[in-house]
């Protein structure tokens, strides 16, 4: 494998690297003076990744290949990716090994995450840039959409927030399609493994919700995005029968639609009916149903049978219009979707850029949705990720729609044309993944979002005309481009993970107030977030540090509009006998939370400390007219001054605390 001396190098920094994430005192400062020189230790430990990139890349020798035909450096640099996508969240493996035990907080500790993965996927990209560049060379519009989306990450960069993690986030939507793309052979050995290992993961949280009659959140922490990952995944061990079926090549579709079939009837029961996920296997296996009928009729007998289903389906939802009105009534999507619209016209050429939606989508939320009975503090996605796109990119988003689109398309071609059950599978998950997206967060969330992006990808290269060319050698440039950021991204990932580790332990320390404190603010020292931010500035018992906290957010992290730290803002100046500056951060609360009786109650209560007693009593009047708004009385205005969660959704209110209405 080494010549020379190299292989007593790197197995010494092997030791070394064990060494030093085996003992986490060794991390600081002092300690590592005490046991290792640091200049040697991190040139140790360069070198140690040094080697391990040069053995990822190299291909094996002549007797290795004839062992394991498979093991070459792709599949080794695949193999490594798919364990940084398991360690997602480290504690979410290790819970559903536990069938279900708790673990507290568990998605709070985060490993190789959505801001950071992309630069991994990237580093992945650069080692085969030749191959990317002769596909490009055939495909302009394909690499012009590319370039344009590039350009709108660097311009966010410079015009609205730098953030390497917001910017890894943007990259890593075009850094998977395209892996996916480029490995698409290593992908193919490698993602029904994946699967499986999901699937065992998803039925043991299964197993654990049924025996303690929990919520059923699953995997993914909410019972429909985990309902999805169950079909998806349970449907990949489909071929491990493949090869106990008679006839499997030519009667697979039918085998693969009872098995899955088979999956919704449980999902259904088990997953607390879960709308989308059994709307969009339905709809993801009359797809491949669609396919199959050219066996039996031509295009145009199939567009006929297409164009009458649409017109039956129209007729019935007019006949049932009344039902679907009571339906959609007290559904928040309409209402976020009308949101993130809102958001797009407002940024229509650069986006408002990943990791900022929730801010600037908060104060443009309609009133009704709040007596919807499910309004929440944030609002990160729109429920739908076309939307998402475009409101984070711009025009930058369309090349990802359009994307998208583009391979569905290709997709069914494909399948059309050659019925491959490998083929068929990924358009299967490809479908079911994309039509879920239209109405929830299910692309926002682990592992859903990879293992999209990931067949995004994979499924261009399937297509007869787009064949990769043959492996050619990476220069030498390439190799240290990739190195550089694979190490920005362990960087990053080293950051993110001691930060997320210690406010972790905040949380799990509860009404500890004085401990968890301190340890947060460990968290804030290693990555400053909104959530550590807001943290500390309410746990903190000096009114002038938490002060300044709330108003150096954005500078720190981008977010302006983050849960209720507006109305934090305008209590802490008022306790600092500020109220003339407070009152724009009550217009700023009310604006994020227009029937919010708490906040305007202390917006009332700042006017009569300045003797504005006209517009006081008109803050009163809105108190009042809300109040009716919520079918409630004016007696029960102080359960929603006393409670958050009752004053955004009033419909929570335990019916022992309303009094009996007045005769």
């Amino acid at each position: 494998m080494f010549a020379g001396g190299e292989e007593k190098t790197f197995w010494r920094s092997t030791r070394l690297f064990i060494w030093f994430f085996s003992s986490p005192p060794a991390l600081s400062r002092h300690s590592l003076r005490r046991r290792r020189n640091p200049l040697i230790f991190f040139q140790t430990l360069f070198k140690y990744f040094y080697f391990l990139m040069q053995t990822a890349i190299q291909n094996m020798n002549s007797e290795k290949k004839k062992l394991f035909p498979c093991l070459t450096s792709n599949f080794i640099v695949c193999g490594i990716f798919s364990l940084m996508i398991l360690l997602y969240y480290p504690l979410g493996i290790a819970r559903a090994a536990a069938y279900g035990s708790p673990i507290r907080n568990w998605s709070a500790l985060e490993g190789f995450t959505w801001e950071i993965i992309g630069y991994f996927a990237l580093a992945m990209t650069v080692l085969k840039f030749r191959q990317l560049f002769d596909f490009l060379k055939k495909h302009i519009i394909i690499a012009v959409g590319a370039a344009l989306y590039i350009i709108i990450l660097l311009m966010q960069q410079i015009f609205i927030f730098p953030s390497f993690y917001n910017h890894g986030a943007g990259l890593s939507y075009m850094a998977l399609i395209m892996t996916g793309f480029l490995y698409a052979k290593e992908w193919k050995k490698l993602l029904l493994p994946l699967l499986w290992i999901f699937f065992a993961a998803s039925i043991a949280m299964n197993i654990h919700n049924a025996v303690y009659d929990s919520n059923g959140a699953g995997l993914t922490g909410n019972w429909n995005w985990s309902s999805t990952l169950t079909l998806i995944s349970g449907s990949s061990l489909f071929f491990l029968l493949r090869k106990k079926l008679p006839a499997f090549e030519r009667k697979w579709g039918i085998y693969f639609t009872v098995f899955s079939v088979i999956l919704l009837i449980y999902l259904y029961f088990a997953g607390h009916f879960p709308k989308g996920t059994i709307g969009s296997g339905l709809i993801a296996l009359g797809l491949l149903f669609w396919c199959y009928l050219d066996y039996f009729f031509s295009r145009r007998a199939r567009v006929i049978l297409l164009g009458a289903a649409i017109i039956i389906a129209g007729f019935t939802a007019v006949r049932q219009k009344d039902f679907i009105a009571g339906q959609l009534k007290n559904d928040t999507r309409l209402y976020l979707w009308e949101n993130g619209l809102r958001v797009i016209v407002e940024n229509p050429l650069l986006g408002c850029e990943y990791g900022r939606y929730m801010t600037v989508s908060a104060d443009k939320m309609a009133p009704e949705y709040f007596l919807t009975g499910h309004a929440a503090v944030i609002h990160n996605h729109p429920h739908n990720e076309f939307l998402f796109h475009l409101a984070n990119f711009g025009i930058g988003g369309t090349v990802l729609i359009l994307l998208m689109l583009y391979t569905l398309v290709k997709a069914i071609r494909l399948f059309e044309r050659d019925r491959n059950f490998f083929n068929g599978y990924f358009l299967f998950i490809y479908t079911v993944l994309l039509i879920h997206s239209m109405v929830d967060v299910t692309l926002m969330h682990w592992p859903c979002n990879i293992l999209f992006y990931l067949a995004v990808g994979a499924l261009i290269p399937m297509m007869d005309e787009d064949k990769l060319p043959e492996n050619q050698n990476t220069p030498a440039y390439l190799k240290g481009i990739a190195i550089i950021l694979a190490l920005s991204g362990c960087y990053l990932f080293f950051m993110n993970f001691m930060s997320s580790m210690y406010y972790r332990m905040g949380l799990n320390l509860g009404k500890n107030y004085a401990k968890r404190l301190e340890v947060t603010r460990k968290s804030f020292s290693y990555r400053p977030t909104y959530k550590t931010v807001n943290d500390i500035a309410v746990l903190c018992n000096s009114p002038e540090e938490s002060l300044l906290l709330m108003l150096s957010m954005k500078n720190l992290t981008g977010i302006e509009n983050y849960s209720h730290n507006n109305l934090i803002t305008a209590n802490l100046l008022m306790q600092l006998k500020m109220p003339e500056q407070a009152l724009k951060y009550y217009e700023k609360e009310q604006q994020c939370f227009p029937l919010s009786v708490r906040n305007l109650y202390f917006f009332r209560n700042a006017l009569l400390q300045l003797k504005k007693r006209d517009e006081a009593i008109g803050v009163e009047k809105m108190i009042f007219e809300i109040i009716k708004i919520k079918n409630l009385e004016k007696r029960h205005i102080n359960i929603l001054i006393k409670s958050q969660e009752y004053d955004l959704n009033s419909n929570r209110i335990p019916s022992n605390l309303l009094t009996p209405k007045s005769k």
